[in-house]
């Protein structure tokens, strides 16, 4: 017996025995979507500037230890609200 995640969007092709269960011949999973070609650069950016990705774990979300200003403030930083003039400029190039 196979299990899927919750939320797999399965086909299936099969019939309904004379028990009364459904027997599988065949089955498919969807594939993922159409990527674009390209990504535009963002309008701020210039070619060849370094350019940033944040990757982030451990944040608790939904946890018993979660903390909701650690992580408002986490999100202050990335976006540019909170730090120096420096610390804004760097946080602008994630893309």
């Amino acid at each position: 017996s196979h299990r899927n995640n919750s939320g797999t969007v399965t086909a299936l092709l099969g019939m309904e025995s004379t028990a009364g269960t459904f027997e599988v011949e065949s089955y498919a999973y969807s594939g993922i979507p159409p990527q674009p070609q390209s990504l535009a650069l963002e309008p701020n950016l210039e070619a060849g500037e370094d350019r940033y990705v944040v990757l982030v774990s451990g944040l608790g979300l939904g946890g018993s230890r979660y903390d909701a200003l650690a992580t408002q403030m986490f999100v202050d930083m990335i976006t540019g609200e909170l730090g120096g003039i420096a610390d804004q400029q760097l946080c602008s190039r994630i893309v």
